[in-house]
């Protein structure tokens, strides 16, 4: 969802209040289409509709979020005044490059854990399928995005995250307690765990990022619902798990990696046994995509 209010706000930014190209375009209805350059991933769908119900823009979408679609593919044809188009244009454009662009590296890092799942599981011994527990699909690690989000952008950037295929994590401070090293500076871990317990709702998890599997484990029996291996190479990290099952606390908690992750290097945390990816690079590190507006039957 985006208010009247946000896309007055990007419109101010981008139009001012001397936009000269306004003045001569003649009042007289076009017809347009808006679609993409390259393979994409799709999201942004429901902010360009906002932008072009805000401007009397007729439009149909040919597209949802969250679908695959070859370049040149169409995801609106638009009719309207000339003038409204053109203001409405590159904010329109702007959203969907931004968010389809992060929608479809999010994809691509799902594709990485699952071929690499797969890939693992084909190279077992005596593997089988129907019963094996390494098949199964909900042991196949969730990509999910960060807080590493621009300001002002965070809930459409999340939003894209989902439409790739991704989890949104925690969209601000109150959906979950995260005890981070600067709080363990502070407070001890058992203790700052102790407190957040204390204080959160019983609707709110609790997260514990550890550098070590020590703590891990006491993270575990002081009641963390959530413990996120921050910075821990993937052999370290197996180690961790395995004394959390040897302590029978493995069923406990949702394991969480994170922390210098690329696409170079997530299959060998895809196969760590963890249940969550964190990558701040699905959303800083994707790439634009190229979105285009022609007019057409002048």
């Amino acid at each position: 969802m985006i208010f009247i209010k946000e896309i007055e706000r990007f419109l101010e930014e981008d139009m001012y209040y001397d936009d000269a190209s306004g003045f001569f375009i003649p009042d007289k209805f076009v017809d347009a289409k808006i679609f993409c350059k390259v393979s994409c991933v799709v999201s942004g769908i429901g902010v360009a509709e906002s932008i072009f119900k805000y401007f009397d823009i007729e439009y149909e979408t040919l597209v949802s979020n969250g679908n695959i679609v070859d370049s040149n593919t169409v995801f609106f044809k638009i009719r309207g005044e000339a003038k409204n188009i053109l203001k409405a244009e590159r904010l329109t454009l702007n959203f969907l490059s931004h968010l389809c662009g992060i929608a479809t590296n999010t994809h691509e890092y799902t594709k990485l854990i699952r071929k690499a799942c797969d890939e693992k599981n084909s190279d077992e011994e005596n593997c089988d399928e129907e019963n094996c527990d390494d098949c199964n699909e909900e042991n196949i690690p969730k990509i999910a995005g960060t807080r590493k989000t621009m300001p002002g952008l965070r809930k459409f950037e999340k939003e894209a995250v989902a439409h790739g295929g991704g989890d949104t994590h925690r969209k601000n401070l109150s959906e979950c307690i995260m005890i981070k090293d600067n709080h363990i500076e502070v407070l001890g871990l058992k203790e700052s765990i102790i407190l957040a317990k204390k204080h959160a709702s019983f609707t709110q998890k609790i997260e514990v990022e550890v550098e070590n599997e020590n703590d891990a484990l006491i993270a575990a029996e002081t009641g963390a619902d959530i413990i996120m291996f921050d910075n821990m190479k993937p052999e370290e990290i197996k180690s961790a798990i395995n004394l959390l099952i040897e302590n029978n606390l493995r069923k406990n908690v949702i394991i969480e990696a994170s922390g210098g992750i690329t696409k170079d290097t997530i299959s060998y945390y895809a196969t760590t046994g963890v249940d969550i990816i964190s990558v701040s690079g699905v959303i800083t590190q994707a790439p634009w995509i190229d979105i285009g507006l022609d007019i057409e039957n002048l």
